[in-house]
């Protein structure tokens, strides 16, 4: 019994010393990945961080940048990222809790013009956690869109 105990005093101490507080230089980064499956499967060097998670994830071999964006989120609770000439994400922080931003996002398609909403939701975003969002299907791979607190 009291190693259990101590197991938990443990783990609980791990977990204090790791929780990553949100602060107000914060930045809410949005890189834009084009995934496909090629023969020989080809990483681009600046997604290298991503790539083992989203080949485990969503399970293709071969990733391309499209583009990155980040903004302070204290100075712009609600926003504009633009990971890519042709796509943005529309962002609104609806709370700031230590632990995590709760955030809604649009991922759209064709600023300015006839946007198309490609993908919404709302979502719990902490540090060192990046949230993967597959996106619709596009060429011949799919869009997926790296959300994290910088």
């Amino acid at each position: 019994m009291s190693q259990r105990i101590f197991a938990l005093c443990l783990t609980l101490l791990a977990a204090l010393f790791c929780w990553q507080n949100t602060q107000a230089d914060d930045r809410l980064k949005s890189t834009l990945i084009f995934a496909t499956n090629e023969s020989g499967g080809k990483v681009e060097s600046e997604i290298c961080p991503y790539a083992t998670d989203i080949l485990n994830i969503f399970h293709y071999n071969t990733f391309h940048l499209v583009g990155r964006s980040s903004q302070v989120i204290e100075d712009q609770p609600k926003g504009v990222l633009k990971p890519g000439s042709a796509f943005y994400v529309r962002y609104e922080v609806l709370k700031r809790l230590p632990a995590h931003y709760q955030v809604h996002i649009d991922l759209l398609e064709n600023p300015g013009t006839m946007e198309k909403l490609l993908a919404s939701a709302e979502l719990r975003i902490a540090k060192e956690a990046p949230i993967y969002i597959k996106g619709p299907l596009w060429r011949s791979g799919s869009l997926i869109l790296v959300l994290e607190i910088d």
